[in-house]
């Protein structure tokens, strides 16, 4: 019953910001820079990066759920309301992506296991891909 309880909610649990400042802490950026969530859902931790970084930093963000991305304009400077998988993200795009993507099974199937593979890595191959 968890899962379909996640799933209804498309996975959102958002790192709280407390965290999220503590992990920009460990980073310096550029200037002016570009920083990006591929799962940015209402723009709180995207938004904690910034003002951590305190610098001239363009963020942006992509949200599957109409509802966070409308809540996210508020605070991000480009959003896009749509799936990660549908937006064409060319990584050096970003100088830093904060990836929280939803911790689950996706449909797709792994051909060397035949195995189904897990979002948070398709994410990251995705984020990470040359």
């Amino acid at each position: 019953m968890a899962r379909l309880a996640s799933q209804e909610k498309l996975e959102f649990y958002p790192t709280p910001v407390e965290v999220t400042r503590m992990i920009a802490s460990w980073f310096s950026a550029p200037k002016p820079t570009r920083i990006g969530d591929p799962c940015v859902g209402e723009g709180d931790a995207l938004y904690a990066f910034k003002e951590a970084l305190k610098q001239d930093i363009v963020t942006w963000g992509v949200e599957l759920s109409p509802f966070r991305a409308e809540e996210a304009q508020k605070q991000i400077d480009v959003v896009l309301p749509a799936s990660y998988f549908d937006v064409i993200w060319d990584p050096q795009s970003v100088s830093l992506m904060f990836n929280n993507p939803p911790y689950d099974w996706s449909h797709l199937i792994d051909p060397l296991s035949g195995r189904k593979i897990r979002f948070e890595r398709l994410f990251t191959i995705r984020a990470t891909a040359h």
